[in-house]
């Protein structure tokens, strides 16, 4: 489902098709210059939810507000970069695991 904002956005912009060339026919997007950025970023993210359905998704660290492509063979990536998401999540996890399995000690009577 498409929102009002995204066809306001992609209602503003046309292709415009270039000469032909030895590659064959190109299109360059037109429109204003304030909505052209917009109209890219939703025109990738059209193309790649139709090339690559599954694919494009949340970080799964709650935390952060980016989407990743998860270019794995067995689709299974979590997080949009293990240096910086990845890394935090799994710190977190180790050290909640580390925390409930330490039990007090009492001291030992003589």
């Amino acid at each position: 489902m498409v929102g009002p904002e995204v066809d306001d956005v992609v209602g503003h912009v046309s292709w415009t098709p270039l000469p032909v060339g030895p590659g064959g026919l190109r299109w360059r997007l037109t429109g204003s210059e304030d909505v052209l950025p917009a109209a890219r970023a939703v025109i990738a993210w059209a193309d790649l939810t139709a090339r690559r359905p599954g694919r494009l998704r949340p970080c799964g660290n709650e935390e952060c507000l980016r989407f990743l492509v998860d270019r794995s063979k067995g689709n299974s990536a979590r997080w949009c970069s293990m240096a910086t998401c990845g890394n935090r999540m799994k710190a977190r996890r180790h050290q909640s695991r580390k925390s409930s399995a330490e039990v007090p000690r009492t001291p030992r009577e003589s």
